[in-house]
Parts: C-alpha cells; structure tokens; sequence
C-alpha cells in the first residue's frame, strides 16, 4: 500500500475529520490551487413534549467545508441554530491538517474518536457526546469538537501512534454525560439508603442534603455554593488533557492500548466529615433527632466544606475484528481515581459490541459494565439498535428503527425506548420517533426529525 494511501486511510479510521462526502468544487471554478468540498446539513425536530424538552422546535444548518492542496488541508465548520429559547451563530469546527509520508499533524478545533464502541464507550473522553444528536451520521454533530492538538506518527503500513493534547474547556461541562456521571448518579443514593434506613432523620438529611449532590435536581442553594467554590469555566491550557494511543492493525483485526491524563470534569466535594460520622453511626431502630437538630440549627452550617478539581489517570485497551459474519468490539480501561465521599475510589470499565448485517435487518448491541471499587457497586447498561430496510416506494425507502437502551444498578432496573420510522429519498430524510422512558413517564414523548445533506 502506498504510504500516503495508508495516511489518508488513518485519518477516516481514527480521525473523525476527513475529507467531506459533500460537493467538490472545481478550481477552474474557484481560482484555487487546490480543492474545494462543500457540505450542508440540515435538522429540523419538533417534539409534542414541550414541557420536557424546551428546546423544541429545533432548527440546525452545519455549514461544512475543506480546502485541500498539497500536504495541508482546512477543515472548518459554521453552525447555525434556533430552538425555544434562543438562537445564535458558532464555530463547530476548524482545524489545519498537515502531512508527510509517515505522519500527520492536526491543530485547531474538531473531533478525535478513541476506542471501538459507538454509544457506551468508557474511553472515548476528548469529544463530549451531542446527547440531542446522538444517532446522527455526521461525526460533527454527534460529537461536540474541541480545541486540541495531535500528531500521528504511521509505523510501517499497520501501526499508528497518536499523541493529543487539549487544553480543558470548562465551557463544555453541561454537555458531559458519562458513564462516570451516571455510576455517581447510580450508586450513592443505594448506598445512604443503606446506611439510614432505620432513621427517620437520617432519611431527611439524605433527601435534603446528600441526594441534591448528585442528582439533577440540585438545590440553588448548594449548586451556587459548589459554583463559587470550583469556578472552571474556561479554557485553561495548565489543566490539558495528554493521550497517548498506540495501534495495530492485521489480519482483519485491530487492537489498541491508550493512556490518558485528564483534569476531571466532576469535582471532588468534601462533605462535613462530623455529618457523615453522625449518619454512620446511627443505631438501628432508634432515633438521634436531637443530635441532627443540633446540628442543623448550627449558624451559618454549610455541609459543603471545600471543592476542588483533581488529575485522574486512566488506562485502556480495545479490539476489532470479525468472527464469521459478525462484527466484534472490546474496551477494558482503569481509572485510578473517581471522586467520592471524601475520598477517591478506582473504576474498572469493560464494555462489550457485536454487530451483523444479514440482508435488509442490521443489529448492534453494545454492553458496557463499570465497578467501583470503594462501595462494591455494578452499573450495567445496554444499547440494542436494529434497523429493517421495509420497502421502496416511488423512489422513497422506507426503514424501522429501534433504540432499546437499559441501565441496572442497585437492584433497579431502568430502560429506554426508541422507534422510529424512517423515510429516506436522495439527500433529504423525515424520521417518525417516539420515546418511552420506564421510570420517568414526562420523558415520553412523539414527534418528527427532518434531515438533509448537500
């Protein structure tokens, strides 16, 4: 294989930033040098929730383009957007790419995939995951671009070594939802209700002080409290992320190994360690009212005591390959510190994909299981995908599609819903969903996707 071939192939397999499928412009037509690819993607969703999802209705235009000669290539990307409450104009994207026979060079702002699975990967930490967007097949919009910088180094024509630094974006916390989020949101409210079950007090502080930590529904109180303390929202180059990826290829396989120092987007809070002694030492069948009174009649009490940012390192593993007609993925990482009560615990991560193509019906299944160590806690979670091609009528093709997605952890079991029916003629798509949350029936809703790309 040429070598410059096995350089642009990288760049598609591990890059997320290529060349667009879009219209090729000409320079005979632009009076450029080099080439010119252009590219617009359109969304318009509406959702019969409105109370749920404020953001509907939703009006998205990504303007892509690529500008290629030579070596070096830019890449850069115009969003345009109007929803419920708002609209404005942001750069998604842009970043310079430049190459030699045996390595390449990206700086600026964009998308850098990591790992094998799709929807539960535990290391795939660089681009925050577009929850809106999650499906959509332009990396673009599923993911949220950063401002990073990467050099990849090709050893012979199978083996890559890639190197990213990005500085931290505080910016970008609201768009974090990850599996280390939802082990938090998972395991602490199973564990006080453990230790207070037989405390009537005890089961008002959980309520009232612990469970807004780390639930959604924050209290304003402590949630500007917790702001004031740990004020990250900006960019700050001394809090980068460093990775280190090295891969192979052979055989119709691929494995990998990754190492990665992060700034944790999820601070460490330090609870009023008189409070949680108190909590701890509850004795069964009886009631310390009086204690707790006292304690919270205190002036000024604040449980909140100190919150500060923290590294964590992490390390993985991954694979890809097939076996007979099935597609198979491996991810197995360590994070060596996630945040807890007043300490930190390690978490293990190991997620599991199979996928297959047999005719008109496609299936992914992905599995993902995490282990945190200081309290003994499992959280599993699932995504099924299955798409049937139904029929073509008039030039119009029509699929089924269907999300399930479940979580279980603590003894409880949660799942997701997602049909849609899909309809699909050239470059334009109307999708037909609806939602049906197990648990949380004001999640539930019906309603309409329109895509198109030029």
């Amino acid at each position: 294989m040429n070598r410059l071939v096995a350089v642009t192939l990288a760049l598609g397999v591990i890059g997320g930033c290529t060349q667009l499928d879009g219209k090729e412009i000409s320079s005979a037509a632009t009076g450029l040098p080099g080439s010119l690819t252009l590219k617009q993607s359109f969304v318009v969703r509406q959702l019969d929730n409105g109370a749920t999802y404020p953001q509907t209705p939703y009006i998205l235009t990504l303007n892509e383009g690529n500008y290629e000669q030579g070596q070096y290539r830019i890449d850069g990307g115009l969003l345009l957007y109007k929803g419920h409450d708002g609209s404005g104009v942001s750069l998604n994207q842009m970043a310079l790419v430049y190459w030699g026979d045996d390595f390449d060079v990206r700086i600026g702002k964009f998308v850098s995939k990591t790992g094998v699975l799709d929807y539960l990967s535990g290391m795939d930490l660089l681009n925050p995951v577009r929850v809106d967007f999650f499906d959509d097949a332009n990396i673009n919009l599923r993911r949220l671009p950063q401002w990073m910088a990467e050099l990849s180094c090709f050893v012979g024509e199978s083996s890559l070594l890639r190197v990213t630094v990005q500085p931290y974006d505080g910016r970008t916390q609201s768009y974090i939802s990850t599996y280390v989020g939802f082990l938090l949101d998972s395991y602490l409210p199973a564990y006080f209700e453990q230790l207070i079950q037989n405390s009537a007090e005890g089961a008002a502080i959980y309520r009232n002080v612990f469970l807004p930590l780390y639930r959604d529904g924050i209290s304003p109180a402590l949630k500007s409290d917790i702001d004031a303390q740990y004020n990250e929202r900006g960019l700050a180059v001394e809090k980068s992320t460093i990775q280190v990826l090295a891969e192979s290829s052979g055989a119709g396989a691929t494995f990998g190994a990754v190492w990665t120092n992060r700034y944790s987007e999820v601070p460490y809070i330090e609870v009023d360690q008189q409070l949680l002694d108190m909590i701890g030492a509850l004795p069964d069948g009886q009631n310390s009212g009086e204690a707790f009174r006292e304690y919270l009649d205190q002036p000024d009490l604040n449980p909140i005591k100190g919150v500060r940012g923290f590294r964590y390192n992490q390390y993985s593993l991954y694979a890809e390959g097939t076996v007979d007609t099935y597609g198979v993925r491996a991810e197995v990482g360590v994070r060596d510190r996630v945040p807890t009560l007043n300490t930190f615990s390690p978490l293990a991560m190991v997620g599991v994909g199979v996928d297959r193509q047999a005719g008109s019906a496609y299936f992914d299944l992905e599995v993902q299981w995490g282990y945190l160590k200081q309290y003994r806690q499992s959280v599993l979670a699932t995504v099924l995908l299955n798409k049937f091609d139904l029929t073509v009528y008039r030039g119009v093709a029509v699929r089924f599609d269907h999300y399930l997605i479940t979580g279980w952890y603590a003894g409880n079991a949660t799942a997701v819903m997602l049909p849609n029916l899909v309809f699909t003629r050239g470059a334009f798509e109307v999708d037909l969903h609806a939602l049906y949350h197990s648990d949380d029936k004001a999640y539930n809703t019906v309603g309409f996707t329109l895509r198109a790309a030029f």
